[in-house]
């Protein structure tokens, strides 16, 4: 790839959603290849809770409500990968608050929260955004998850890839990104599940899940 021209804030806020699809899918592309490292991991800790009062005012004046039904992982010196099911909506704030720890998201087909409050929230609070369609986009965002965790960062992932609206089902198909990862960087697994009801958001935290646990899984194709 040749030279990437950037552009300023008001360049980008003047070009549509698909303009900026293929921009910021040309940024990334363009860091990878000069390698450029994954910045702004101890800063964006650091602010977590700024960050965490912003989603906790936004759910306030949604008058919602969290409830976490059970918290049944434990801290570790490990980087965590938080597994999640996807509700849809706004579950990413509601896990990011419910965990109280810095979350990076692991994001398909961002869209229209380019232009969004949403969008800078995602910035502000950590994310790793990929078309999931592209092939070299899924790689460069697997490179950059993998780079996060080897820095003791945590990343919030929903191996359903995609919002589960099935009635029936309780979880999707589940692809073995996750476990990939946890293998290559001796991350911890923790599983959890999250549902909306109304306006009250039921949170299920799972156990830790070790990484050697996952080896013989993962190449047996179950996950």
């Amino acid at each position: 790839m040749g030279e990437f021209k950037r552009k300023n804030v008001l360049q980008r806020m003047r070009m549509s959603t698909p303009e900026l699809e293929v921009y910021y899918r040309n940024l990334r592309r363009y860091r990878f290849e000069q390698r450029y490292p994954l910045k702004g991991i101890k800063w964006r800790e650091k602010a977590y809770r700024l960050f965490v009062k912003l989603v906790q005012i936004d759910r306030i004046l949604s008058h919602e409500k969290i409830i976490i039904l059970k918290d049944e992982h434990t801290a570790t010196q490990s980087p965590t990968i938080f597994a999640a099911t996807h509700a849809g909506g706004l579950d990413i704030t509601r896990i990011c608050e419910a965990i109280r720890a810095n979350l990076y998201i692991f994001l398909g087909d961002p869209g229209e929260i380019y232009k969004n409050i949403y969008g800078l929230l995602a910035f502000l609070n950590g994310w790793i955004p990929f078309d999931t369609n592209n092939r070299l986009e899924r790689k460069i965002a697997s490179f950059r998850a993998e780079e996060l965790l080897l820095n003791s960062g945590n990343l919030l992932i929903f191996p359903e890839g995609a919002w589960n609206f099935s009635d029936y089902l309780p979880v999707t198909r589940v692809y073995n990104g996750a476990a990939r990862m946890a293998l290559h960087t001796n991350a911890v697994i923790v599983p959890l599940a999250i549902e909306v009801y109304e306006r009250t958001w039921y949170i299920n935290i799972g156990k830790n899940i070790n990484p050697a646990s996952l080896d013989g899984v993962v190449n047996k194709g179950v996950l």
